[in-house]
């Protein structure tokens, strides 16, 4: 069975007081060949744009180019656990699931 949506969640800490919260966004990839670098790439390029939007790591949004620690963190973490998920699903690509 192919999927086409991978799931990244994250984890993010507004303030020390305050308990974390998760977000997941789903990321469509059923047009991508992803056994070709290209394809590999270009799922990456959407995990990239969905962790800092969920992250808070756009422009937009923060008003500034600056980073913030919480922020990058998060972004680290959820880009580490998209990793994982996007290898389960470009394995089970190459072997016809």
């Amino acid at each position: 069975m192919k999927k086409s949506i991978l799931a990244i969640v994250s984890l993010a800490m507004v303030a020390a007081a305050t308990p974390a919260h998760a977000e997941s966004m789903q990321i469509k990839y059923s047009d991508l060949n992803l056994a070709s670098a290209e394809g590999r790439a270009a799922l990456e390029g959407r995990i990239d744009r969905a962790a800092k939007k969920i992250c808070g790591l756009s422009p937009r949004t923060t008003g500034t180019r600056i980073k913030s620690r919480s922020a990058q963190l998060c972004f680290n973490e959820t880009k580490k656990a998209a990793a994982a998920q996007m290898a389960v699903v470009v394995d089970q690509n190459r072997l016809g699931g």
